[in-house]
């Protein structure tokens, strides 16, 4: 599924590939389309959260500018790329200048895209104490290999994945980045545009057999780790599904999530309805649970605060919604400093 578009544009453009020791490589990271206004000089804008740092376009000179200064009405910025036609600035072929002040001018980095593939992915699924389980886990975005996005492993940075043009694969490959069909594991690209595209079928290599097998529990997504469920007070029904839900999986074509106190109640997706279920009893194929949501479009997983939770009261017999109960994605570290 990837990010989420709105009239083919993303929601959020990633900026990565530019070496840490370099000027300007604070410009790295998320940024997210502005909605008011809607469109600057007829392109879309983007605004890196927490700052005033903006890509817009520069229609006197054809470009997108990432300038820190925000949304004014100059050619003055930190880095840019010839526009070529390009709605949006998404687009991998785009080759970003970044200003550099030992050489007084914008200087062409190649490393440097910007990509609305998702940020961070995670793969699941190979089973603990199989050969190659320790391709499981959370991989970020790195920059370009071979054309199409890579991730490395956050664990393990030369854990990657990447993508091999010549058979049109996607690679998962422990030993790095590197130029060669050897991998762990391979999925057809068929045109995918990053790894976590869904219904890509993933070979894991087997010594067993001397090839890599198909193993279909294997999946690479794009849904956090660890989403939090919070503001279910007591004494009212249900305040156990309060909590930390680790990744479990995939469940109905969706990730799915196991509660981490081992009470095995779940969230999980149910398609029949276009739903996220908290269910006490587990990961079952059942629409019986102990409160929804409406996936609504919000359906990449189930960590968007904007869904509304209906919790079951059996003094009333149904579901209620209850406007203090938010799922959130739980960050895995807090920085404090000052």
């Amino acid at each position: 599924r990837g990010v989420k578009v709105s009239d083919g544009v993303p929601a959020v453009v990633t900026l990565v590939g530019r070496l840490k020791d370099k000027e300007n490589q604070d410009l790295q990271g998320g940024y997210h389309r502005i909605s008011v206004p809607a469109l600057v000089h007829g392109r879309p804008a983007y605004r890196k959260p927490g700052a005033r740092t903006v890509i817009r376009y520069w229609p006197a000179a054809d470009r997108w500018l990432i300038d820190r200064a925000g949304l004014q009405d100059t050619d003055s910025c930190s880095a840019f790329a010839e526009q070529g036609g390009a709605w949006h600035p998404a687009q991998e072929d785009l080759v970003w200048h970044v200003w550099e002040t030992d050489r007084g001018q914008h200087v062409r980095d190649p490393q440097l895209v910007a990509t609305s593939a998702p940020a961070t992915i995670q793969i699941v699924g190979r089973a603990h104490g199989e050969e190659n389980s320790e391709i499981n886990g959370e991989y970020r975005l790195t920059g370009l290999s071979q054309g199409r996005v890579a991730y490395r492993k956050v664990s393990q940075p030369d854990h990657v994945i990447r993508y091999w043009p010549l058979g049109d694969r996607w690679l998962i490959d422990l030993s790095g980045l590197r130029h060669v069909n050897v991998c762990n594991a391979f999925a057809e690209a068929n045109g995918a545009a990053h790894p976590a595209v869904p219904g890509l079928e993933w070979h894991v290599w087997s010594s067993g057999v001397g090839r890599h097998a198909v193993d279909d529990r294997v999946a690479v997504i794009a849904a956090p780790a660890v989403i939090e469920v919070r503001g279910r007070d007591g004494p009212r029904e249900n305040v156990t599904m309060n909590g930390s839900y680790h990744l479990w999986g995939v469940s109905a074509g969706r990730p799915a999530y196991l509660k981490a106190d081992g009470s095995g109640h779940a969230i999980r997706y149910w398609a029949n309805e276009d739903r996220w279920l908290i269910d006490f009893e587990g990961l079952r194929d059942a629409d019986v649970c102990n409160a929804y949501a409406e996936a609504e479009g919000f359906g990449e997983h189930p960590g968007d605060p904007r869904l509304t939770w209906n919790v079951w009261e059996s003094a009333r017999g149904r579901h209620i919604a209850d406007p203090f109960v938010h799922t959130l994605v739980a960050p895995h570290w807090v920085r404090i400093s000052g």
